[in-house]
């Protein structure tokens, strides 16, 4: 077990081969075993706030994989959707946020619009338009076109009611699913694996489409002094 921790509250580096997109820091030896042996999730705080976008993704692989196993895709079929459907929202207003903060430094600003959305928008094909203004705005490339299937794909099955994976009524009061459905929810996720693996950021050598992003931005804040 690695002991090594910062002086700084006990923050315990994990293990090489131990996931940190969700949570970066470990906690300590012992409360591993007592929180496994007592079924308690501990996270938050300072150190070890989970990345939200990363938590909701890896639960998507984690149910759908226990579906296959367990041989019950139709019970895990409609929370499923519903992470896939706020994994992808998350990974699109992602990407948003790094336009706003990169048009941050323009002057005058030129996306107002889309910076009002940010936190207060939940449509898919409204955030997605709002990537694509962006970087045309900026003078970015497009993103990889296996988001825009994936937004594409996802709603397909909510075009009358963007709540019926949460809700079981609609505003009005309507059963939300009053026919049957038929999700294809591995394409759902094979299409998203997809985007995630050419999307979000990476250390390694591949170039993905937030690594370039980044990039623009820690530029423009060096630049004006903002980072070292």
């Amino acid at each position: 077990m690695n002991q090594d921790f910062f002086p700084l509250g006990g923050l315990y580096i994990k293990e090489p081969d131990q996931n940190m997109d969700v949570i970066i820091f470990d906690k300590a030896p012992n409360l591993k075993t007592e929180d496994l042996k007592n079924g308690i999730s501990r996270f938050g705080g300072r150190w070890r706030s989970p990345s939200y976008l990363h938590a909701y993704y890896r639960s998507t692989c984690i149910l759908l994989n226990e579906g296959n196993r367990e041989n019950c895709l139709d019970d895990i079929g409609l929370p499923l959707f519903y992470l896939q459907r706020h994994t992808t929202e998350l990974l699109l207003k992602k990407l948003l946020s790094w336009f706003c903060d990169i048009d941050a430094y323009n002057k005058p600003i030129q996306l107002q619009d889309q910076k009002k959305r940010l936190n207060n928008e939940h449509r898919l094909p409204r955030l997605y338009e709002d990537i694509q203004i962006s970087a045309n705005k900026l003078g970015f490339e497009k993103p990889p076109d296996e988001l825009n299937e994936l937004v594409t794909l996802l709603v397909k099955y909510e075009t009358t009611n963007p709540t019926w994976s949460r809700y079981s009524k609609t505003t009005k009061g309507d059963d939300s699913l009053p026919e049957e459905v038929a999700i294809p929810i591995q394409q759902i996720q094979s299409i998203m694996e997809t985007v995630i693996s050419k999307t979000l950021y990476t250390d390694m050598p591949e170039v993905t489409y937030e690594n370039l992003l980044y990039d623009a931005w820690f530029s423009l804040a060096k630049k004006n002094g903002d980072v070292g």
